[in-house]
């Protein structure tokens, strides 16, 4: 079911958009996915560690750091040269997100903790 709803978007958007824009509106935000999710492992390493997972996996702290400045350094650059449609359409995709997002969130607010 999640595999068929997926393809239907991505058939949606390969059709209204071409292929070639498609792509490089999923390479902006999977390189702003990366970004986040590099600085929230440095915020993480800041906070004590307790419980069950004290004694996992620890990278040195250069490695998200590095990793955090390529990904904003693509995604800079993937901006630059993008140009006007580009804006429109990932702002388009970011708003859609926002707005199933927040009608999930009001549609399941027993729940929330």
């Amino acid at each position: 079911m999640a595999i068929g709803g997926g393809a239907a978007v991505v058939l949606v958007l390969a059709v209204t958009g071409g292929v070639r824009d498609l792509a490089l509106t999923m390479v902006l935000l999977v390189l702003g996915v990366f970004t986040v999710v590099n600085v929230t492992v440095l915020v993480l390493r800041r906070r004590p560690r307790v419980g069950p997972s004290a004694a996992g996996f620890r990278a040195p702290t250069v490695v998200p750091v590095l990793a955090a400045m390529s990904s904003v350094g693509l995604l800079v650059d993937r901006l630059v040269d993008g140009g006007p449609g580009l804006y429109l359409r990932l702002g388009a995709r970011l708003g859609r997100g926002l707005l199933l997002y927040w009608l999930a969130r009001r549609r399941a607010p027993s729940e929330r903790s």
